[in-house]
């Protein structure tokens, strides 16, 4: 699975054509992956327990580390599967949110929150609220809860300035004679010039006191404020 890509499983297919089950089945396998990932010897240090606050339910436990919460970027070590298979999801949650009504993604996004027991995906859906901000505002509301996502973040911002010139070192470096190769490298060092890669968990609390969206009323800024 090696260089990791959107398109080096079918997900992102599965992911247009029946996206209900395809999620279910990225929340079961990223599950079971963590579970295996805390009980290995990699991160121990590493690895924390967090709580994820929704509604007015029992909060749900979370694993998170950098490993984790960096895996759709690819910017960490992990199985290339895994980072594909996250990459993918992202992709496709920026598709559909362009389109989509504020309800149907916001549904989307608390499902993959509710029932992930990894951050990883909690990180996915961190990225769909910088580039869908006014959409998503009460599935920010949730992640600005736990304070540990606010330093994992800040964390994964510092790696995007510096990782489109790694990759694009490494492919001028190591230039692949495959075809295929070349378009998923091309593919995910385009990633890193979209418009929401600048913001943090940090920069878009600040940006919601500032900014309201065209069909925000004056009540509804002052509600988000």
């Amino acid at each position: 699975y090696f260089p990791p890509s959107a398109y080096k499983t079918p997900i992102l297919n599965l992911l247009r054509t029946a996206s209900d089950q395809t999620i279910n089945f990225i929340i079961e396998i990223v599950n079971h992956s963590v579970e295996h990932y805390i009980k290995s010897n990699l991160d121990e240090v590493g690895i924390e327990e967090v709580d994820v606050f929704i509604e007015d339910s029992k909060p749900i436990k979370q694993y998170v580390s950098s490993r984790l919460w960096d895996m759709y970027r690819g910017s960490h070590v992990g199985p290339d599967l895994l980072i594909s298979i996250h990459i993918a999801l992202e992709k496709w949650l920026l598709e559909f949110g362009k389109n989509a009504s504020k309800e149907e993604l916001e549904k989307h996004c608390l499902h993959l929150l509710k029932d992930s027991k990894s951050a990883s995906i909690s990180a996915v859906v961190s990225s769909i609220v910088f580039a869908q901000p006014f959409k998503l505002f009460n599935v920010a509301t949730i992640l600005f809860k736990t304070e540990a996502f606010f330093f994992y973040d800040t964390t994964r911002l510092l790696k995007e300035r510096t990782q489109k010139g790694t990759l694009e070192m490494l492919r001028d470096s190591f230039p692949t004679h495959d075809i295929e190769d070349e378009m998923y490298q091309d593919d995910r060092i385009k990633s890193y010039d979209d418009k929401h890669r600048i913001y943090m968990l940090e920069t878009i609390a600040f940006f919601y006191q500032f900014k309201g969206s065209e069909d925000d009323s004056e009540n509804d800024f002052k509600e988000r404020q």
